[in-house]
């Protein structure tokens, strides 16, 4: 029985990493699209009284949640509103994704807010917004900044995942709703340079 445990432990690892070559699963551990966007990164209580309180709160809860050092809050807050100044960041179907960048950092950082009451955001279709995912992105993460934009755009392309969302009684439920159904539409593997 010895032998039979020393034999498998020996050359266990190397059929195993045999198999996953052959399957093309090898180096799959690279982030995926929405690793950034953990439970306790959603709330979903967000009472606002226009999109520039909105985007207060969730700067602020994003710094609160990620921790971030307090003197680079103001920095995110300024960057994150020059581009909602810019234009609008609200999609329509009661969607808006503000973001920002800093200088320096390791990775994405994101928080979802959820409005139940919805915000006037000046979006193209002229409807509140329920649903809003502030990221915040380092400068030397060009590339994935605009591949989370789209992946966070596909994600609520589904009405019934954004009704769902909006009527999420927690952020575990609301967490939930993300994971559930086709991960691969939205949630692929980054690919990173």
């Amino acid at each position: 029985m010895l032998a039979a445990v020393a034999v498998n432990e020996i050359i266990g690892p190397f059929f195993t990493r045999l198999a996953l070559v052959r399957a093309r699963e090898v180096n799959l551990d690279r982030p995926r699209l929405i690793d950034f966007l953990h439970e306790e990164f959603i709330m979903t209580n967000l009472k606002a009284r226009d999109k520039w309180d909105a985007i207060r709160q969730l700067a602020e809860f994003l710094v609160r949640t990620h921790g971030i050092k307090s003197t680079e809050s103001e920095s995110i807050y300024n960057s994150i509103i020059e581009r909602e100044r810019s234009f609008s960041t609200a999609t329509g179907d009661g969607v808006a994704i503000p973001h920002g960048r800093i200088a320096d950092g390791a990775a994405i950082r994101g928080v979802l807010g959820i409005s139940r009451e919805g915000v006037d955001f000046d979006a193209p279709d002229g409807a509140p917004v329920h649903i809003l995912m502030l990221i915040v992105t380092p400068d030397q993460h060009d590339e994935q900044h605009l591949k989370v934009m789209a992946g966070l755009a596909a994600m609520v392309t589904d009405e019934v995942r954004r009704a769902r969302l909006i009527t999420a009684a927690d952020a575990n439920e609301a967490w939930e709703v993300i994971e559930d159904g086709d991960l691969h539409d939205y949630n692929y593997f980054l690919e990173m340079d």
